[in-house]
C-alpha cells in the first residue's frame, strides 16, 4: 500500500476473530436445509457465491486454522 502512495493509520490482524465467526457459520451452513425454515430465512450469500459457497466457507474456515491466510483490517490514508 505505502508503494502505492498510502501510510496506515491502523491495521489490526483479526484472523482469531475471523476463524471464531467463520466456525459458528459453517456449522449453520453445513445443517440440513428444512424447506420451511429456509422459506423463512433472509437470502444467504449463496444467491452471489452460487451453491459452492458453503464449500469456499469451508475452504476458507480451514485455511484460517492451517495460518495459511491472515486477515488484516485497516485504515488507510493518501500520503501528499
Amino acid at each position: 500500500m505505502m508503494l502505492s502512495g498510502f501510510e496506515p493509520l491502523r491495521v489490526d490482524d483479526v484472523t482469531d476473530a475471523a476463524l471464531a465467526w467463520r466456525q459458528v457459520h459453517s456449522r449453520r451452513e453445513s445443517r440440513p436445509d428444512d424447506a420451511l425454515e429456509k422459506s423463512r430465512r433472509l437470502p444467504g450469500p449463496e444467491m452471489i457465491f452460487g451453491e459452492v459457497f458453503p464449500t469456499m466457507g469451508r475452504n476458507l474456515r480451514d485455511n484460517l486454522a492451517a495460518g495459511k491466510v491472515r486477515i488484516l483490517e485497516g485504515v488507510w490514508r493518501v500520503m501528499n
